[in-house]
């Protein structure tokens, strides 16, 4: 489920019974209904009455609250707020205002703020999904993509004994180089504790991992879990690491600066080397609650006052003291003094960013406040969005540039302001291969490295803005 956080206008010179908020998601809470006559006009009271009524779905037309001429509601130059206590609407429910007959030029603005719930996770079920089938499955079966979406299919996968495959010969570099003899998985999933360093230093029954060279004695010095083996066998079939269907990997790849098998290039060959060697040639990130990958973000603490101009989308600046940085699998730079940007990159292999599913960028707030805002006129709405850059390892771009709105807002009147709770947004792989027209997104084979940048706008008049705890992350589902 999400939630989408909404606001509506209308203006009214004349009488009639326009629809305020139609709820058409699973239901709605609005939380303002600001009425603002303007200073406009012979008479004091431009409008003779105005009426709120809530239209239930397929129900009849139930009146909340009457406003009638010669409150202050109605007295022109005022700006009030309607409500009392929130309303909450179901889908196919309506707020409909009345207006009676207005005189001496006058006009009424009404703004409603409302936020709108979709469906919940809990309820619906996966033949709800546009590319899922809705053919009933039946017991073992698993979805599979057929080229169109995802059916039912019973799956004819099967595991490889790695005791079958051929130990290290002369100048190759075979799967088993770190694995070998593995001929049941008993000794690893029968209960018993059994300490790693004595599968790897002592005399095993069943497995034997070698990772220094083809004999266990001197015993290598790394310690590796039970659980990180089970993962990182289970994750694929072994026959896909055996196939390698990626063709990514090279006697280059098994070579760094401690000799052949130190994927990470640190001077030996250890559990890193280890671990790597089960990512990179198994194809097998496991999910999200896997070590191999952790989030990045950068949080913003105090941003520099950014000027906004009318309708122009303005860059939202800031500097070095700005923001904090946690790096996880990818690494993270900012440009604090050209384009303002934040860029999750690649690292070298195995840890290609694009080998990571089901990636998604999500903007939110550290605490209370998104910023602070100054507004130079009344009746200004500021918009803030996020821009999307994809470029390649040559930092040629991908595609095309692509925009993601954050949340606008309205400020009724010229002050300075906090800007507060503006919701999660979370901007999904899909979305980015749709609008930056590349195929896969950030899954592409050429994908590199991602830019995101802040920027935000008025609807009229100047404004600044001071981002104060804004948090970008690149997370995994």
């Amino acid at each position: 489920m999400a939630n989408n956080f909404k606001s509506v206008e209308i203006t009214r010179t004349a009488g009639g019974s326009p629809t305020l908020v139609n709820c058409t998601t699973t239901s709605a809470i609005v939380s303002s209904i600001l009425v603002a006559v303007a200073d406009a006009g012979s008479a004091v009271n431009p409008v003779a009455s105005m009426e709120l009524f809530l239209q239930k779905s397929g129900g009849s037309v139930v009146s909340l609250k009457i406003i009638k001429a010669g409150t202050n509601f109605l007295v022109k130059g005022t700006t009030t707020e309607m409500l009392e206590k929130n309303i909450v609407l179901e889908n196919g429910d309506a707020l409909i205002m009345t207006f009676g007959t207005f005189s001496g030029g006058g006009s009424v603005t009404v703004v409603a703020n409302y936020m709108e719930r979709t469906a919940s996770v809990a309820t619906s079920n996966l033949a709800d999904l546009n590319d899922v089938s809705s053919a009933a499955a039946t017991s073992g079966q698993v979805l599979a993509w057929d080229g169109t979406q995802w059916e039912p299919t019973t799956s004819s996968g099967t595991l490889t004994d790695t005791g079958d495959l051929a130990e290290q010969s002369s100048g190759t570099e075979p799967l088993n180089r770190y694995m070998k003899n593995l001929n049941s998985l008993a000794a690893l999933t029968d209960g018993v504790s059994s300490a790693p360093e004595d599968v790897l230093s002592d005399t095993p029954g069943n497995v034997n991992f070698v990772v220094e060279n083809n004999t266990l004695s001197p015993a290598p010095p790394q310690k590796v879990t039970f659980d990180q083996i089970i993962q990182a066998l289970m994750v694929g079939p072994l026959t896909d690491i055996a196939n390698d269907p990626s063709n990514n990997l090279s006697l280059a790849t098994f070579t760094g600066s401690g000799g052949v098998g130190d994927f990470n290039n640190d001077g030996e060959v250890g559990s890193g080397d280890l671990l790597d060697f089960l990512t990179w040639f198994g194809n097998s990130w496991a999910g999200a609650n896997s070590n191999l990958f952790q989030p990045s973000k950068m949080t913003f603490t105090d941003g520099v006052n950014t000027l906004l101009n009318d309708t122009t989308w303005t860059t939202i600046q800031f500097d070095s003291a700005d923001y904090t940085v946690t790096a996880g699998t990818q690494n993270v730079t900012v440009d604090h003094t050209t384009n303002h940007s934040l860029k999750l990159t690649s690292q070298t292999s195995p840890y290609l960013l694009k080998d990571v599913p089901n990636k998604y960028i999500e903007l939110s707030t550290e605490e209370e406040v998104l910023a602070i805002v100054t507004t130079e006129i009344s009746n200004q709405r500021i918009t803030i969005r996020a821009t999307i850059d994809l470029y390649d390892s040559s930092d040629i771009a991908l595609g095309s540039q692509a925009t993601f709105e954050w949340h606008e807002k309205g400020f009724w009147e010229a002050s300075t302001h906090a800007w507060t709770y503006p919701g999660v947004r979370t901007i999904l792989n899909s979305e980015i291969a749709a609008l930056c027209s590349v195929t896969d997104g950030m899954e592409n084979g050429s994908f590199h490295s991602v830019v995101i940048t802040l920027q935000a706008k008025t609807n009229s008049g100047n404004a600044t803005l001071d981002l104060r705890t804004p948090v970008i992350t690149l997370k995994q589902a």
